[in-house]
């Protein structure tokens, strides 16, 4: 291999689901979705791997809103 070719190696995807608080998860058929979520905060520098933050989210048909 020439030291200006790289190798692409793909990963595969992985995907962890589990519950962040014990509030029941919310849905009403095409109005309103509610359910927990982690945000991971890699705006904040200085951190070997970026601190994760539980949240919830509301979705319905105009907003998603995150707290």
């Amino acid at each position: 291999m020439k030291p200006t070719e790289t190798k692409t190696r793909i990963e595969p995807l992985k995907i962890k689901t589990f519950r962040v608080s014990k509030r029941p998860q919310r849905e009403e058929i095409c109005v309103i979705k509610e359910g927990d979520m982690e945000m991971v905060r890699d705006d904040l520098p200085g951190f070997k791997r970026p601190p994760r933050t539980p949240v919830r989210v509301v979705l319905n048909n105009s907003t998603l809103t995150i707290f």
